[in-house]
């Protein structure tokens, strides 16, 4: 080996340790840096006897395990977004201050002392200003809930500008890895800066990702659209959902087109808010509208069939259920549309088969269309099976479709839906969004200002002949707010007057009891009638929208006079049957309270289920993380041993240049002499 060799040995080994400790120096530095990966030096030796080589500066980096912590912060945040504002809204619900079922004790307990003294003014006022109350109630929830809605439509705005953002960013840094890669390096801090980027994008929504060879990255998002190409970032954008302009879609546009990701957008912020809002938050307000409209419903079916203090039938409590305004805004028409609303209504016909949820209704052709609830379950209209006439639509399951004409009529689940469009334009792939009882608590107004307009005696008296024979006694309820457009007939001043009706017992002489029924002008409505204990003496399919039933065992010889309730101040079972409702199973088979509970106990449940999940998930994130620490991170100690070894290694080929000097001087004298 010739000394000139042990000098370019010697100056390679400077050179390579100096590089060394240039990177342990970068790894000290960098120790407390967010997101630096610790770096080191590969060493080849030359071929023969020629020194040493650096061939590549590394970053000590697991590419699988970074994209196992994408994944997880993806899912932490989205569980963590969800679960704060489904914390809000359990919290909203269980508070004394918000509680519909605080607020409906409250309001059956007014309601049982005004019973107990039905001519009372002062307690009318009380149960009206507790009707109140109630009524506050609801709306300050619902309103809370609007509120949520607002704050999940920021969260979108937000998120989705932050996403934007750092696309833009990470499409920059491809562009700077491109450009050094054909410089002939990749900076480590470029993929540095890649992979942090990566990390926070994956805190807004989940995505997965294509590492190209030269060290861009790849981007995709939803059902594997592109959201960052190489250099290019493509936007997302926050816009008004067609089918519901209250709510804000995720839209991704590529090339002036735009495609809805909302349904396919997973994890990070935006996938945990959107997960709320359709599986929390609308599944919410719908139930609590049903509760509101139930309760608003059957509570005016009894003050319209009762008598008030002024001996009149009482009028609404609260506002109908199916007003112009209600009717009309339960049926919106997707924004891109092709066809126009001429007309659309839907009533809620039987509030027992009222389900709290929404549906959408498409046109599959101009004589075909499909129902979809929110749970799946559909149900298909064909022209060919309709019915005749859409007065002949009052049973679920029936319907009246007329293409000419543009007319639909549809009734299920206790709704009836009316539609009318334009038949200008093909209405094929239109959609409808029907929401029955999403905006209930919006039309719950009390109506009644005078406690004396509290309807609480029942229209009708009965009276037992002083010669009867039993204790049996005639119960007596109204089944339809019709009866009130026979008042005059009630009142007995009319030719066809109804009352007084009499009922009375006779035996056939066989041991059978008989009864018959006859009105004021002693025409028989029932005659000698064979009286079976427990079936009514007369029902609501007999034309008067009466029910009497006996209760008790009836004797032969027995008479009841039933007449117009005109002096009932007293009256209180109008009122009774008020308070009975309480306890009725009127929402979705169940009471007021009992439904409520079981709406609270499932965001209980669900914020719950959210918390443990969120939690786990952050456990699996921090332990990928430290993994990742262990793998990339810098180590003090590590590093204060690297600096030892290669300050000493420096320190040696330092020595072999001087040892070459000194060869190189030797020499030199020799040759002299």
């Amino acid at each position: 080996m010739s000394t000139s060799n042990l000098l370019n040995i010697g100056s390679q080994a400077l050179t390579a340790n100096t590089i060394a400790l240039n990177v342990v120096g970068q790894n000290i530095a960098n120790v407390d840096t967010d997101g630096y990966t610790r770096q080191d030096v590969t060493m080849v030796s030359r071929e023969g006897v020629n020194g040493v080589l650096i061939t590549d500066i590394n970053r000590i980096a697991d590419e699988f395990l970074q994209k196992q912590i994408y994944s997880q912060t993806s899912s932490y945040y989205g569980l963590s977004a969800y679960e704060e504002l489904a914390s809000q809204l359990d919290n909203l619900l269980a508070s004394d201050s918000t509680s519909i079922s605080s607020a409906l004790d409250d309001y059956f307990a007014a309601l049982q002392t005004a019973l107990d003294d039905p001519s009372s003014l002062s307690n009318r006022e009380l149960l009206l200003s507790e009707t109140q109350a109630l009524v506050n109630t609801f709306t300050t929830l619902d309103t809370q809930l609007a509120s949520q809605n607002d704050a999940v439509n920021t969260e979108l705005s937000e998120g989705v500008a932050a996403v934007n953002s750092l696309s833009s960013n990470l499409a920059a840094v491809n562009d700077s890895i491109r450009l050094a890669q054909a410089a002939g390096s990749v900076s480590n801090e470029l993929l540095d800066q890649r992979d942090q980027i990566l990390e926070q994008l994956a805190g807004y929504i989940n995505f997965t990702t294509d590492l190209q060879s030269d060290g861009q990255a790849n981007v995709f998002v939803g059902q594997g659209e592109p959201l960052v190409i190489g250099q290019t970032a493509y936007k997302l954008s926050a816009e008004t959902n067609p089918d519901d302009a209250t709510e804000l879609n995720i839209y991704l546009n590529i090339g002036g087109q735009k495609s809805d990701l909302t349904t396919f957008v997973s994890g990070g912020v935006l996938g945990g808010v959107v997960d709320y809002r359709e599986t929390v938050l609308n599944q919410t307000r719908d139930e609590l509208g049903l509760l509101s409209l139930s309760f608003a419903d059957s509570m005016n079916q009894l003050q319209s069939l009762g008598l008030d203090l002024d001996g009149e039938f009482g009028g609404l409590m609260f506002t109908d259920i199916n007003s112009s305004s209600a009717v009309s805004n339960r049926l919106t028409s997707n924004s891109e549309n092709s066809t126009r609303i001429l007309d659309n209504s839907v009533y809620l016909m039987d509030m027992s088969a009222v389900q709290g949820t929404e549906y959408t209704l498409e046109y599959d052709s101009r004589t075909q269309v499909t129902l979809e609830r929110a749970d799946g379950e559909s149900w298909t209209y064909k022209e060919a099976n309709s019915q005749a006439s859409a007065s002949d639509v009052d049973e679920d399951g029936e319907f009246y479709f007329n293409s000419a004409d543009g007319v639909l009529v549809v009734r299920q689940d206790g709704m009836r839906i009316e539609i009318e469009i334009s038949t200008t334009q093909s209405p094929v792939g239109d959609r409808f969004t029907i929401q029955p009882t999403r905006y209930g608590v919006d039309n719950m107004d009390l109506l009644i200002t005078d406690g004396s307009k509290l309807a609480f005696a029942e229209p009708i008296s009965v009276s037992a002949s002083a010669n009867n024979q039993s204790d049996a006694t005639l119960d007596i309820s109204v089944e339809s707010d019709e009866f009130r457009s026979a008042i005059s007939a009630l009142t007995g001043t009319a030719e066809d007057a109804v009352l007084p009706l009499t009922v009375s017992f006779t035996d056939d002489g066989s041991g059978n009891l008989l009864y018959t029924i006859e009105d004021a002008s002693g025409v028989a409505i029932k005659s000698d009638e064979l009286y079976v204990a427990g079936d009514p003496l007369l029902g609501s399919a007999d034309g008067l929208d009466l029910v009497i039933e006996a209760d008790g065992s009836p004797e032969a010889g027995d008479s009841f006079t039933l007449s117009f309730n005109s002096s009932g101040v007293s009256d209180n079972r109008n009122a009774l049957s008020m308070a009975e409702l309480q306890y009725s199973k009127l929402v979705d088979g169940a009471s007021y309270q009992d439904y409520y509970a079981v709406m609270v106990q499932s965001v209980g449940s669900l914020t719950a289920i959210a918390q443990t999940n969120s939690d786990a998930a952050k456990s699996l994130l921090d332990a990928n993380i430290n993994q990742r620490s262990s793998v990339s991170g810098v180590s003090l100690d590590e590093e204060a041993a690297n600096l030892v070894k290669f300050q000493q290694a420096y320190s040696a080929a330092s020595q072999l240049i001087s040892t070459w000097q000194e060869m190189f001087d030797t020499l030199l004298s020799s040759v002299r002499t």
